[in-house]
């Protein structure tokens, strides 16, 4: 597993953007959006950047490693959800286009790249599948005492659920 930061700039450029263009509407009433069309190519251009930048080390890392198959979970058809709770310019809500660049990357690379379905793979613990209770914002703790990061042992279910699909490991176990 590796975590690849960038992720506190990112939402660091996008909130000094969306801060001007509230504020251009506070001040004026009958601005309209085509009134801040710099400022949304200026988002549109950081949101392709960032892409880019993490799917491309997310494919160096996997050549470096020499890793075969990519495991992502599956984005949610309907992310509204996501939009509503953290805005279109987030590190999650950027993950769609993270995933359509690593598709193109990966298949130039003679990479494979799944996707799984995300359930329980933030609530469970990966090594022995009981219940985790956060502790903090990256730490995590199970009901049989394994404790760790938590989005490694997010990272970890995915992979797993990977295995699982691919037949790789017994499916009870997981």
């Amino acid at each position: 597993s590796k975590f690849i930061g960038g992720g506190d700039e990112y939402k660091d450029r996008t909130s000094k953007i969306l801060a001007k263009i509230k504020k251009d509407r506070q001040t004026n009433s009958k601005l309209f959006e085509k009134d801040h069309k710099n400022y949304w190519d200026k988002l549109s251009r950081i949101d392709n950047d960032t892409a880019h930048k993490v799917s491309k080390e997310i494919v160096n890392f996997a050549k470096e490693n020499n890793v075969k198959i990519i495991s992502m979970a599956k984005q949610e058809e309907d992310a509204s959800f996501f939009k509503r709770r953290v805005g279109t310019h987030s590190t999650i809500y950027l993950r769609h286009k993270i995933i359509s660049y690593l598709q193109y990357k990966t298949f130039k690379e003679g990479l494979l790249i799944t996707t799984v379905r995300p359930n329980y793979t933030a609530s469970k613990c990966y090594k022995c599948r009981s219940k985790i209770k956060r502790i903090g914002t990256k730490e995590f703790i199970c009901e049989e005492g394994h404790a760790g990061n938590y989005y490694f042992n997010t990272a970890m279910n995915i992979g797993l659920m990977c295995l699982k699909k691919f037949g790789k490991i017994n499916k009870t176990k997981t």
